[in-house]
């Protein structure tokens, strides 16, 4: 992607708001100033999925199905969706609802992009493994969409609220088309404008759309990504609305005059990822710093012993500022699939060292802890404070951390021995969702693991997820998600440290609806007259 400091101006000749400053508005009748923590690496709706990606996807185009600032599933461009039989769906599909050119949307527009997702190229993160149980998908009608999948599937209308609905003729258009504005038309509650990479982006209220419409005409949204500065342009009164607030300025903003804070439950796990697999792991070694030739972190007992030498609720108190809540499973409890009975281990350095010892580590080893710096809230401190916990139980733990472009990047290919990252599930899929994610052996063909960046690997595991993705009882399912899962807290591949917060800061008289996916949206800000 082109990340030069050039405007990109959509094809239809849309002029941009120009950044007046942070002291003064620009002159429309109506503008929305946000200021964000990160901005998309693109505009392209189907080519990689991360949340900032999501988030400008979701102004300009719209998905089959939606998740409301509660996390449920409700309809979109679809206005139902029923099983006919065990694996075929019928989804009536809204009538009169128009791209942003004008042109009629219909049930060939869906068609075009499933048919594109698999095909777009160079995607670091496919959204192909969302369609990947799809045998058939019909159009009926112009506006009758059936789907029939390879087996019994009841996780579809989430897996087709990841998908947005592109335009039939933009069936072959590039990422640097979508990135370039040729091709970012949907029939979402907003038109592209422009984005200006490293700087902003800009949208325009659609006057024609078929939902919940923007009430602003115009709606600027920054990159501020210190959180300093997402504060200062709030005080100032450049921004209106600011995203991912730092845990130490949330009491701080919440005693100023005229500042909301709005706040939901993160459905995000933050982990730290274990190399459980290599028996030569590139950042594990002796104490001289000779690369060892017997891999600790293989080891179910060493694992447990990080585990319990990282105090989680002085973790989320300290370091998060109390924006947190201690993890023992892979999402919040009382989530589908969760174990009623998960907790998070228990804080006892004497046992970490007691099970080193067992292990055959008496001495401890070396180990460099990975990490991004400017990824999730904190996530750097959280970093040298989970080293320092390793530190106190004999472990030698040199820490790295990286700009997310450079880190995600070395991430993908393997590079690192432990490490910090941050996986939410779909919405819809519980905790199903994220142990086949992140847990499942890696099968590209399946579009199984695509997010188990240490290729961890348990056939009793698998076996559990392939019975659960195909098991339309919901008890069932549940049944075998949960045992599913407490293979995963008997093995510790991976160690569950925290929920965060999503937290958001605005000023009066505009004011926020929270949504549990983290998402910032025009249409979710308003203000009293």
């Amino acid at each position: 992607m082109n990340t030069t400091r050039r405007s990109l101006i959509l094809a239809s000749g849309a002029l941009a708001t120009p950044w007046t400053g942070w002291g003064a508005r620009a002159q429309t009748s109506s503008l929305l100033r946000i200021g964000l923590a990160t901005e998309p690496t693109t505009l392209d709706p189907q080519f990689y999925n991360l949340t900032p990606n999501t988030e400008a996807s979701g102004y300009v185009f719209d998905q089959l199905v939606q998740v409301d600032p509660e996390g449920r599933l409700v309809p979109g461009l679809a206005t139902s969706w029923r099983l006919l039989n065990p694996t075929t769906w019928e989804l009536p599909l809204r009538e009169g609802v128009t791209f942003h050119d004008g042109k009629a949307f219909d049930a060939e527009d869906v068609l075009a992009s499933f048919a594109r997702v698999p095909t777009v190229q160079n995607s670091p993160s496919n959204f192909a493994k969302y369609l990947s149980k799809i045998a058939k998908a019909e159009a009926v009608s112009p506006h009758l969409l059936r789907i029939t999948t390879a087996a019994p599937y009841p996780n579809l209308p989430s897996d087709l609220s990841q998908i947005f609905i592109i335009p039939r003729r933009f069936v072959g258009a590039s990422t640097a088309d979508f990135n370039s504005g040729a091709a970012t038309i949907g029939t979402g509650p907003c038109r592209f404008v422009e984005w200006i990479p490293g700087d902003r982006q800009v949208y325009a209220r659609y006057e024609n759309a078929w939902g919940q419409k923007s009430a602003w005409d115009r709606v600027q949204l920054q990159l501020l990504s210190r959180a300093a500065a997402r504060t200062a342009a709030l005080l100032s009164g450049g921004v209106d609305l600011i995203n991912q607030v730092s845990p130490e300025d949330v009491e701080m903003l919440g005693r100023q005059e005229g500042i909301q804070l709005r706040s939901v439950p993160e459905p995000r796990l933050i982990y730290l990822a274990l190399d459980s697999v290599r028996e030569r792991s590139p950042f594990v070694r002796d104490r001289e710093g000779r690369v060892l030739d017997r891999n600790p972190l293989r080891d179910p007992r060493v694992r447990r012993a990080l585990s319990m030498a990282i105090d989680r609720a002085a973790l989320a108190e300290r370091v998060m500022a109390g924006q947190a809540v201690p993890a023992g499973d892979l999402l919040p409890p009382g989530t589908f699939g969760t174990h009623p009975d998960a907790r998070p281990d228990t804080f006892d350095p004497a046992v970490s060292r007691r099970l080193l010892s067992e292990a055959g580590w008496p001495d401890g080893f070396q180990l460099t802890l990975h990490g991004p710096n400017d990824r999730y809230v904190n996530d750097a401190r959280v970093v040298q404070a989970a080293a320092q916990y390793f530190s106190r139980i004999g472990i030698r733990v040199e820490v790295e951390t990286l700009p997310k472009s450079v880190y995600f990047s070395r991430l993908a290919s393997n590079s690192f021995s432990a490490f910090l990252v941050g996986t939410s599930s779909a919405f819809g899929t519980g905790a199903l969702g994220m142990q086949t994610y992140m847990l499942a052996t890696r099968d590209p063909k399946a579009l199984l693991g695509a997010g188990n960046w240490t290729h961890y690997s348990n056939p009793e595991l698998d076996k559990l997820v392939h019975a659960a993705i195909t098991t339309m009882d919901d008890g069932e399912r549940e049944t075998l998600t949960r045992e599913a899962g407490r293979i995963v807290m008997r093995e510790l591949p991976i160690l569950p440290l925290y929920f965060g917060f999503n937290t958001w800061a605005v000023r009066r008289p505009f004011d926020y609806v929270p949504r549990a996916d983290g998402c910032t949206l025009a249409t979710a800000t308003t203000a009293s007259s």
